[in-house]
């Protein structure tokens, strides 16, 4: 029977950056966090992204990012893309200021135009040159039609050190003036830097005397469940989110969705993402399986699958499952070459997380 669980789905491109959204972190130093902002940043990322507390953090491996409402459609994300050969020929004959602009062209414009119906308006007095931290930039803004609502999209695209960086911010039509102070902040504390490894703690995680053995707490009170992890994985106690990484870099996570008047069954919600997903990756995801399951309990869907961000191919095992009209995802996520070597602790840590 399928579980039939009270949650209103987001606007595609808000539920696609929470389904993906995993262990890297998002904490920095207090001393260079911006008064009124908080970090946004990707672990590993070459910049730094700055947002006002009123906000959301939301990061994506190698995708820095947040949101202002989870119902609707209010982004902004940051990503790094390599320029390989084949990109490079896409570029060939456009100047140095106009090669941003052509990629968005090459690149981003194809992508976008899978995902709207109707024709895409460019607003053309916003389309200019600018920064984005110290480097020169294109901005781009743009509206089109996504599942019915009016979409708009402001882009600024810069080139360093031999890779774009796409700043991106996407809001349903009644909210993209009302966040537009709040991106304009953002841009401003914008800047490039050396990779972004945060090691001060946002939240106290106390050790469990029932942890089964071999395994540590990944969670605490504030949650509804209790999530254990092997004691050789690092606990993430630098972002919101509750997670743990293993040596490898691999990582897993919980999150959880808020519930509204809506209802949806696990297997339609993963539909909806999944519809996305094949959307926005260009051809480069590919579902390996689905099938049901366990987690704390309750009926589960369990789903496999590869997905592409920012020029990189990860491995995802994704266990969703509703309780008391949430809905959670845990998710275990690596890269291709190191997802069977964490099966086994990824198996121990599903079959010990229980609701509390």
């Amino acid at each position: 029977m399928k579980n039939k669980i009270l949650l209103r789905v987001p606007a595609v491109l808000l539920l696609l950056a929470m389904l993906l959204l995993c262990t890297t972190a998002c904490a920095s130093s207090q001393s260079q966090i911006p008064d009124g902002m908080q970090s946004a940043t990707a672990y590993g990322a070459k910049y730094r992204l700055y947002v006002p507390t009123t906000w959301s953090v939301s990061i994506q491996p190698g995708v820095s990012g947040a949101y202002y409402n989870l119902a609707r459609q209010s982004t902004v994300s940051v990503a790094e893309y390599s320029i390989d050969e084949e990109v490079e020929l896409l570029l060939q004959g456009a100047s140095a200021s106009g090669r941003p602009k052509t990629y968005f062209n090459a690149v981003l414009l194809p992508q976008v135009e899978l995902m709207v119906t109707g024709e895409i308006h460019m607003y053309e007095e916003d389309c200019i040159a600018t920064l984005l931290g110290d480097a020169n930039a294109q901005q781009l803004h743009y509206s089109a039609t996504v599942s019915g609502e009016t979409l708009h999209f402001l882009q600024i695209i810069a080139e360093k050190s031999g890779s774009f960086y796409v700043f991106s911010y996407t809001a349903l039509q009644d909210i993209y003036e009302l966040c537009l102070a709040d991106v304009q902040k953002m841009l401003k504390e914008f800047l490039f830097a050396d990779p972004y490894l945060p090691v001060d703690p946002t939240k106290e995680i106390e050790a469990d005397a029932n942890a089964p053995e071999g395994m540590q707490l990944a969670s605490n009170k504030d949650v509804a469940y209790s999530f254990y992890v092997p004691t050789s994985w690092q606990v993430n106690v630098t972002e919101k989110v509750y997670a743990a990484r293993a040596k490898d870099g691999s990582s897993v996570s919980v999150i959880p969705y808020v519930p509204s008047a809506e209802g949806i069954t696990i297997e339609e919600y993963f539909a909806k993402t999944e519809e996305m997903m094949e959307k926005t990756s260009g051809g480069k995801y590919e579902s390996i399986s689905k099938q049901n399951g366990k987690l704390g309990g309750g009926d589960a869907l369990v789903c496999e699958y590869k997905y592409t961000v920012g020029g990189t191919t990860y491995q995802y095992l994704q266990v969703i499952v509703g309780y008391k009209g949430m809905i959670y995802n845990l998710t275990y996520t690596a890269l291709p070459e190191n997802f069977e070597t964490n099966r086994a602790d990824v198996n121990a840590i599903i079959d010990a997380f229980a609701f509390r």
